[in-house]
């Protein structure tokens, strides 16, 4: 024996439900209280939400400025390597070239130093430059502009 299938449940069109809704919105309208004098409990906490924030802010804004000030110290370091490093390997080239002291190196010795020595440099440039100018950094930045703005 099957049994009988039940009926699908009713569901409410798209339309009775606006019109439910604007039902209960015109009961409430009707029955609302109208206050001139604001809630004090409602705003209790409010000045001291304001003051956490502009004290977050500051924090924030102080912590940034001293990051940004490591960033250069350490890029002005890195920029220092990068001479020193590219200065040794035309030094090397200068010694090979004019046979300074009796300076002499194999023609692979030399093309893997320049080769290595050249990658190495612009990898770690590149790196500095990518945490220099990070994109959440630049975000941030462009965020407290706009709050000093208004």
């Amino acid at each position: 024996m099957s049994e009988p299938e039940s009926a699908p449940p009713k569901t409410l069109k798209t339309i009775d439900w606006l019109k439910l809704l604007g039902g209960i919105k015109v009961v409430a309208d009707t029955q609302a209280v109208e206050v001139d004098v604001p809630d004090n409990r409602a705003l209790e906490g409010e000045d001291d939400l304001q003051v956490t924030g502009q004290t977050w802010l500051k924090q924030e804004l102080k912590h940034t400025k001293h990051l940004h000030y490591v960033r250069l110290c350490l890029l002005g370091a890195l920029f220092v390597l990068v001479v020193l490093w590219l200065g040794s390997v035309a030094l090397l080239l200068l010694m090979e070239g004019f046979h300074l002291w009796g300076f002499d190196l194999s023609d692979k010795v030399i093309i893997g130093y320049i080769t290595s020595t050249t990658v190495s440099v612009l990898g770690l440039f590149h790196i500095a430059a990518k945490w220099l100018f990070s994109a959440s950094f630049a975000d941030f930045a462009r965020s407290i502009k706009d709050l000093n703005k208004n």
